[in-house]
């Protein structure tokens, strides 16, 4: 199956509008880096932002 065809049936590159979403507001609200140098701390702190975020929502 040729790419094209391929990544128009599996909508690829494609991401939900909600998604979106939340990337900025966290990126608004807690930067766009991370202050971290090693890469499993980097993860870490990506983590602990999403965290954060969620219990400011209220999510759970």
């Amino acid at each position: 199956m040729p790419y094209k065809e391929w990544s128009r049936e599996k909508q690829y590159g494609h991401r939900w509008p909600i998604t979106e979403g939340i990337f900025s507001a966290v990126t608004r609200i807690f930067g766009d880096s991370v202050s971290a140098t090693k890469k499993r701390n980097m993860y870490h702190e990506a983590k602990v932002k999403y965290w954060a975020y969620n219990l400011l929502q209220g999510v759970t």
